[in-house]
């Protein structure tokens, strides 16, 4: 069979990026057996406003898995995904995307953080959301 592959895809804020990376346990090394790059479309509003389109997360992965799959697929033995953080990408009960995803570069809410920050100071926003996210931790697992 030879080497075996690992797969690794980068959902980022310019670019979906793959690597194919051959196990060589011989020498105890990764060796890059190929690279793939998909560019992403980023919006620029009023505002701050940074917005893209998220069908266009899943076209542009799609496509650099199945130039990699067409011709390793059977020796590919994981994958690994990163995703760009925090993207907020609002769905409908289906999983349908309602809005163009907001990346984290937006700055439409920037005078609404800083009014919070003057009203309950930041050590108290932080344990409000910390226990926030503890509890939806909680919910979903």
């Amino acid at each position: 069979m030879g080497h075996p592959l690992l797969l690794g895809i980068d959902v980022g804020t310019s670019s979906i990026k793959a690597s194919l990376l051959r196990i060589n346990e011989e020498e105890s090394v990764l060796e890059v057996i190929k690279d793939l790059s998909q560019p992403l479309n980023i919006f620029y509003g009023p505002e701050g406003k940074v917005e893209q389109n998220p069908m266009e997360y899943f076209e542009k992965t799609w496509a650099v898995m199945r130039q990699i799959f067409s011709k390793y697929n059977s020796k590919i033995m994981g994958i690994g995904f990163s995703v760009q953080c925090p993207t907020l990408i609002f769905l409908d009960k289906k999983g349908s995307c309602l809005n163009n995803a907001i990346l984290y570069m937006d700055r439409r809410a920037k005078n609404v953080c800083e009014d919070l920050i003057r009203s309950f100071g930041e050590e108290t926003l932080f344990q409000w959301t910390k226990m926030f996210l503890i509890h939806i931790l909680r919910v979903i697992s």
